[in-house]
Order: structure tokens, then C-alpha cells, then sequence
């Protein structure tokens, strides 16, 4: 929802909502660090990349500029993922506050010249634990209780079109190092994710997980491994992806 109060005349909105909120993620998405805090998705509705840079979001009506969104594009029809868990030393993706499951608010900000303009606006009352507030349809609709938890995906999921292949996407590459992974699980197996240079020594690697069936969405922050060309591996079971990075 815009808050259209706070518009001048003229100004034009991003293409950009706020998708989907994990208030209270106990078990379900891990961040870096093996953690489970809560999640905020974005999604880029439009026909073109959306720059983050100078927006912010803030769960305090009076405080729009708690906290300001990393530099970097979203693609169009793309998604990113922030974690809300108060510990920003973890990565640009982790923002400064927590959410409440029981009772709060988001909203996105972008400067205007008489302050700043909300681009998009929600809030909750008691949302179980592990379950998400999403929009329905993916991007456009209401807000409501998804059956399915989907960061880096559509929200338009039913049980018949969980994955049944294995597939990976990466965004803002070639990028400044701060990237959204996308996977999709057919099967319930361990999964691992080791980034390799062009020497074949590996540079950055996390603890292996095991996922079940289902779609997965990774802040990935490797801005502290300097400009070059990389390999990305991901293993599922027996099953191997290899994508191409290159960080400026």
C-alpha cells in the first residue's frame, strides 16, 4: 500500500514491494551463519532493475530511515532477501531491528525533496511460528498467510508445482559481491555451496545443510574476496551446479 500522504506531485514510485515477511523463522531459513532470523523479501514487479542504494526500510512509522537497503540492482522480477535479526556486522543483507510476530510493521522508504515517500507498506497480528505474511497473487495482491514459506520465489506455489528439478539461479552477477541465490530442491538431501577461484583453490564455502523439497533463497555476501572471476558449486546429493562469478 502507498502512502500517497507523503508524495509529492510528480514523484513516481519504484517498482519494488515488500513480498513476503518471516515475523518468527525458528527452524526454516538458514542464514550464512547457520542462524535462523527472521526474513524480510523484496520483489522488483517491474520491467526494469530497481537501484536499492538510497531507500530504506524501517518497522517505526516515525523513523523512516532506520535502516538503508544495500547498493545494488534488483533485477525485473527479481526478488532479494534481507534478514532482520539486529546484527548488521553479518552482512549487508542483515538489517538493524527484529520483527515481532505478534504485533508490527514494514515499510519502504525512498527520498523525496519535502522527505521521504513510502513506496510500500504492511503489518501483522499474531503470525504462528515459521509460517509467512505474503502477498497473494505473487507481487500484486493482499497480504495473508501463505501456505508454502518461498524466499527468491513466486508465492504462487501449490503442492503440484513444488520443484521437481534441480536448478540454481544468481543474481547481480556479474556484481559488487552481494548476490541473492535461488535454489530449488526436488528431493529432501544434503546440500553444500563452496565458491572456487580460477586456480581451483576454494575460497568461501558454508557448512553443509540438509534441506527438503521445496524453494530457497541465500543472501550471499562476498564483498571481502576482492575483484575477480569465481566459481559457484552447489551439491545436492549427487547432483552438481557450476556458475560463473564475477565480483567488480
Amino acid at each position: 500500500t502507498c502512502g500517497d500522504i507523503f508524495k509529492e506531485i510528480g514523484y513516481t514510485s519504484p517498482t519494488l514491494v515488500i513480498n513476503e515477511v518471516l515475523p518468527d523463522n525458528n527452524v526454516t531459513v538458514p542464514d550464512a551463519s547457520g542462524e535462523y532470523p527472521d526474513f524480510i523479501e523484496l520483489f522488483n514487479y517491474g520491467i526494469y532493475s530497481v537501484a536499492l542504494g538510497n531507500l530504506s526500510i524501517s518497522d517505526e512509522p516515525n523513523r523512516p530511515t532506520k535502516w538503508f537497503l544495500p547498493d545494488m540492482l534488483i533485477p525485473a522480477g527479481g526478488y532479494v532477501l534481507l534478514f532482520a535479526d539486529d546484527e548488521t556486522e553479518q552482512g549487508l543483507n542483515h538489517v538493524s531491528f527484529t520483527l515481532d510476530a505478534e504485533n508490527d510493521e514494514l515499510a519502504v522508504h525512498a527520498p523525496v525533496t519535502s522527505g521521504y515517500a513510502i513506496i510500500d507498506s504492511t503489518s501483522w497480528n499474531d503470525v504462528p511460528a515459521d509460517i509467512s505474511w505474503g502477498r497473494l497473487p505473487n507481487g500484486t495482491g493482499s497480504f495473508t498467510l501463505l501456505s508454502y514459506i518461498t524466499p527468491g520465489f513466486s508465492n504462487d506455489v501449490e503442492t503440484d508445482t513444488l520443484p521437481s528439478t534441480f536448478e540454481v539461479t544468481l543474481t547481480n552477477n556479474p556484481g559488487n559481491g552481494l548476490s541473492t541465490l535461488t535454489v530449488q530442491l526436488p528431493a529432501d538431501e544434503l546440500v553444500r555451496l563452496t565458491i572456487f577461484n580460477t586456480e581451483g583453490k576454494s575460497v568461501y564455502s558454508e557448512p553443509s545443510a540438509y534441506l527438503t523439497v521445496g524453494f530457497y533463497s541465500y543472501s550471499l555476501d562476498v564483498t571481502g574476496l576482492g575483484s575477480g572471476t569465481y566459481y559457484l558449486h552447489i551439491v545436492h546429493g549427487n547432483q552438481r551446479v557450476v556458475l560463473p562469478y564475477i565480483v567488480l
